[in-house]
């Protein structure tokens, strides 16, 4: 790529940069966003952080064979390459649950063949005792006195 290109934005790129769009994310933004339609690669590199330096050439013709950006000289409708090839993470949106369907209740199981029923079972005794009896002596047992006549 010749250091003296210089590269204007689409209105792809305009999109993107505006917020109008989210394909793009993490190098290739932050260099879309250093095109500003009048400097150079050379200027845009010396202004791109260290760590992008390297891979400038790159990113910048992946962003135009994706659209959003084109050499100043080339003319607006000629058709790109190919479309660009960075991976963006997908996003699922989740559905809307369907509220849930109300099931008929169950008949009640039959119980165990080898178990009595509630109310077969006998009545249980109750819980209370009575306090044993006190012995009194009854009048059998005393001797009998003489009754007057």
């Amino acid at each position: 790529m010749d250091k003296k290109t210089v590269f204007v934005k689409t209105s792809k790129g305009e999109s993107e940069v505006s917020g109008g769009s989210d394909a793009l994310y993490g190098d290739a933004k932050r260099i879309l966003m250093l095109v500003d339609d009048e400097s150079t690669v050379n200027d845009i590199t010396k202004r791109a952080p260290p760590s992008l330096r390297n891979t400038i050439n790159e990113v910048l013709q992946e962003l135009v064979n994706g659209a959003y950006i084109r050499d100043e000289n080339a003319e607006e409708n000629v058709q790109q390459k190919s479309p660009l090839k960075f991976s963006t993470p997908a996003f699922k949106m989740a559905a809307p649950k369907a509220p849930p369907v109300a099931k008929p209740a169950a008949a009640p199981s039959p119980p165990p063949p080898n178990t009595r029923q509630q109310s077969e079972q006998p009545a249980a005794k109750p819980a209370i005792s009575t306090p044993p009896a006190k012995f009194t002596p009854s009048s059998q047992s005393k001797p009998e006195a003489a009754k007057p006549a």
